[in-house]
């Protein structure tokens, strides 16, 4: 399933599915689905799913998959997979996946998948 991590925490077990970033982590083994970065980080290996970006980045072509946020960016189409979230995003249609949340915000659809690791 998906990983949410805030400040500092490791990545576990995500290889199958979606990765979300705070500060300074590092994306480990997510080759098969999607990685969204915090600050500054560098996306690794996503060739197969959705990239993430912090602040400023544009979506590419995830219509598929998830859509992982910084700033004050927008959930587009997102509506079989994961939302990762920034900061004061608000989280929109996640009702098959994950939700990965940044600071302060609340989960709310993951009856599914995510587990929300602060």
């Amino acid at each position: 399933m998906a990983v949410l991590m805030g400040h500092g925490e490791e990545n576990t077990d995500v290889s199958n599915m979606a990765v979300l970033m705070g500060h300074g982590e590092e994306n480990t083994d997510v080759s098969n689905m999607a990685v969204l970065m915090g600050h500054g980080e560098e996306n690794t290996d996503v060739s197969n799913m959705a990239v993430l970006m912090g602040h400023g980045e544009e979506n590419t072509d995830v219509s598929n998959m998830a859509v992982l946020m910084g700033h004050g960016e927008e959930n587009t189409d997102v509506s079989n997979m994961a939302v990762l979230m920034g900061h004061g995003e608000e989280n929109t249609d996640v009702s098959n996946m994950a939700v990965l949340m940044g600071h302060g915000e609340e989960n709310t659809d993951v009856s599914n998948m995510a587990v929300y690791s602060r």
